[in-house]
């Protein structure tokens, strides 16, 4: 089962085991793989020690984040509001305004800013039109996970709905990538083109780095999935450079990659040696399995493809040990 098509390439990955660990509130310790998180933290201890100035300037030094940072600090505001800590919620608020502020007033853009004044401004009857938006989106999810299609998609044009009548530019952002991987689950990639260029639009729109980038890698799949290696390039590379200043090593790895299997079917080996040596630098120092084992089962194509078989041989039993050794941990996890 393909839990997220913007990450996924076929045929480059005999076994997955994943782990999905979120976290809603802090502090906690920084997150390796979490360059939202880690910003927010930072810029709160910031704020918190040395004022609003210092803070101005770190937002200065980091600007490519705020917008996402400003989206999770919404998201937090609201999860632990309707959990029932107001005071919660309105530190989590009053911070992502002062942080979308002082972004804006330097120049940044203003999209941050007016949501959380959308977010701010609403009545009980939006906020629960959004939590029934909510429900509506796992529903719709299960439903595509059942190979409801056609329910799925009515269930999601009704969240989405909802989210444009409250003015929720954030979440509808986010179902249009939840189109996307719909019709990727369903195999109709005119369609999943279609809604990942909205989702593409609408996540510059609201100047999320973060969604953007995870966006331009999953155009770059469908890209590759369909043959279009040229287009796949761009797609990727343009993902490349905007997850390298947002921070997000976890999907640098990832396009890093996917851009070398897209250099291994031109016939460009060379190139696609040194993005997988690259990508290499990263996910070993991550640690993520997955990742891990895309990598070396994409290394051993490579050999593979260059006519060096024993080395391909040593690149797929790695990905083999490391699959197994995940999954002796999450036995010993379980039991």
């Amino acid at each position: 089962m393909i839990d997220n098509p913007e990450r996924f390439v076929p045929g480059l990955v005999c076994l997955v085991v994943s782990i999905t660990l979120i976290t809603l509130m802090c502090p906690a310790p920084l997150h390796a793989q979490d360059p939202v998180m880690d910003f927010i933290m930072a810029a709160d201890s910031i704020y918190r020690d040395s004022g609003e100035d210092a803070l101005a300037w770190y937002i200065d030094e980091n600007p490519v984040i705020v917008g996402a940072a400003v989206h999770q600090l919404i998201d937090i505001a609201i999860i632990v509001g309707d959990q029932g800590s107001a005071a919660d919620e309105k530190d989590n608020m009053e911070f992502a305004l002062i942080v979308a502020r002082l972004y804006r007033d330097a120049g940044g853009d203003s999209a941050p800013f007016d949501l959380v004044g959308v977010y701010s401004g609403w009545n009980a009857d939006q906020r629960k039109a959004r939590a029934n938006a909510k429900a509506l989106e796992e529903q719709a999810a299960e439903a595509r996970t059942a190979k409801e299609y056609d329910k799925a998609v009515s269930l999601f044009a009704q969240a989405l709905e909802i989210y444009k009548e409250i003015g929720d530019s954030y979440s509808e952002a986010i179902v249009y990538g939840s189109y996307g991987v719909l019709y990727w689950y369903a195999g109709d990639f005119d369609s999943v083109f279609i809604y990942y260029r909205q989702a593409l639009a609408a996540r510059r729109a609201i100047d999320n780095g973060i969604l953007t980038g995870r966006t331009l890698n999953g155009i770059g799949t469908a890209n590759f999935i369909t043959g279009r290696y040229d287009s796949a390039e761009v797609y990727y590379s343009d993902a490349i450079e905007l997850r390298r200043r947002t921070g997000d090593l976890g999907g640098l790895g990832t396009s890093l990659t996917y851009l070398g299997n897209t250099y291994s079917r031109m016939g460009r080996l060379s190139a696609a040696r040194d993005s997988y040596e690259a990508a290499a630098v990263l996910v070993g120092s991550l640690g993520n399995a997955t990742q891990q084992m895309d990598l070396l089962n994409s290394v051993a194509n490579l050999y593979s493809d260059m006519g060096r078989l024993g080395k391909a041989n040593e690149s797929y039993r790695e990905a083999l040990d490391i699959a197994v050794s995940t999954q002796n941990s999450t036995r010993s996890l379980s039991e």
